[in-house]
């Protein structure tokens, strides 16, 4: 057969993202009026979806229909696939598809309590999507004053405890009796921090 002077997009592009084996898996259909050039998809992948060429990057990969891409911790990619024939001719690029991490979960119940050496704080956390874990926990907190907050007097980075003892010396000193305290809990995941669930205590 002559060689086709125009070729069409490929169709049918999905991708999915394993986030435990760091990469997207991307897949489409052949395109069906190429005769018998010989062709080759190229992935084209953008942090922007496509709104500026200068994130723009092309995977060529030959005369398949499936290929990986690494994943390198992109909040969110999107995929694309082009084909060109052994003459040079380049089909329209498949419609976009754009995969996105799936946002962190927030713990939850999180309950304020007075003990003997100081406020202890505890949360429930909620499982994270597959591949993602409650890595660390962020803890801050500060005092409230007629329901408003002031500013944060403390915070850390706690692993996977699911509790916390504010030691006494660093509140009691500004927090009068009848004070109130806010206290946030942010889960964190290997790539975001989620919303906080928060407690307050009166003193």
């Amino acid at each position: 057969a002559c060689p086709t002077a125009t070729l069409s997009a490929p169709v049918g592009l999905v991708a999915a993202l394993d986030i435990p084996e760091k990469r997207y898996t991307a897949e489409w259909n052949a395109v069906t009026d190429a005769g018998d050039t010989e062709l080759t998809y190229c992935i084209e992948t953008s942090n922007s979806s496509f709104a500026t060429k200068s994130e723009d990057q092309r995977l060529c990969v030959g005369n398949v229909t499936q290929s990986d891409v690494d994943w390198t911790g992109q909040d969110e990619l999107a995929f694309r696939v082009v084909a060109i024939s052994a003459n040079g001719v380049v089909s329209p690029p498949s419609d976009t598809v754009v995969i996105k991490l799936p946002d962190p979960k927030s713990a939850t119940g999180a309950v304020v309590a007075l003990v003997q050496d100081g406020l202890n704080i505890s949360w429930i956390e909620t499982p994270q999507a597959k591949g993602l874990s409650n890595v660390s926990h962020l803890v801050k907190w500060g005092l409230l004053k007629n329901d408003s907050r002031e500013a944060e007097l403390g915070g850390l980075v706690l692993g996977s405890a699911t509790s916390y003892v504010i030691p006494r010396a660093d509140w009691e000193s500004v927090a009068l009796p009848g004070s109130k305290i806010w206290v946030d809990v942010s889960s964190c995941t290997e790539v975001a921090c989620a919303k906080p669930v928060s407690a307050t205590f009166t003193l």
